[in-house]
């Protein structure tokens, strides 16, 4: 379970580059930030099932999802605004983290498209991302909980 209090450990190129600009913009006295840290992307014409369907060999099937819809990055980013929230960190996911092979597995289903195959000879890995801070210190409530 990650919260925004977690240590961060980014073990890729890019989550050490992202890491870097956070503390960039957040040591730069010149103007007010807030980091929000969004999951993947889902949108009406944007869902993760389009670039798996019928692929094999997906690993980590039973690690856990941690996605956002578009309709509440935006609302998340206005509710910031409107409270003048800013010097604080967010992680921004929809509270719901089945496995990846359940999730995908019913989208492509619910869509028509091919069943994604899944690699179940090595053990599942993953982080569950916990965006309760956006309840709390906002009083945001997710809009696509589900998704």
């Amino acid at each position: 379970m990650i919260t925004e209090d977690s240590i961060s450990k980014p073990n890729t190129e890019s989550g050490k580059q992202l890491l870097e600009a956070e503390q960039v913009l957040q040591n730069n006295s010149n103007f007010k930030t807030t980091i929000v840290r969004f999951g993947g992307l889902i949108g009406e014409d944007r869902h993760p099932i389009r670039f798996l369907a019928g692929r094999q060999g997906i690993e980590n099937p039973n690690g856990p999802i941690n996605l956002i819809h578009q309709i509440d990055c935006i609302g998340i980013i206005e509710r910031i605004i409107e409270l003048d929230c800013f010097g604080v960190t967010f992680n921004a996911v929809t509270p719901f983290h089945p496995t990846r092979k359940d999730y995908y597995t019913q989208k492509a289903v619910a869509l028509g498209l091919s069943l994604p195959e899944f690699d179940e000879s090595k053990p599942s890995v993953g982080k569950t991302i916990l965006s309760d801070k956006i309840e709390t210190v906002l009083g945001y409530e997710f809009q696509n909980k589900t998704l």
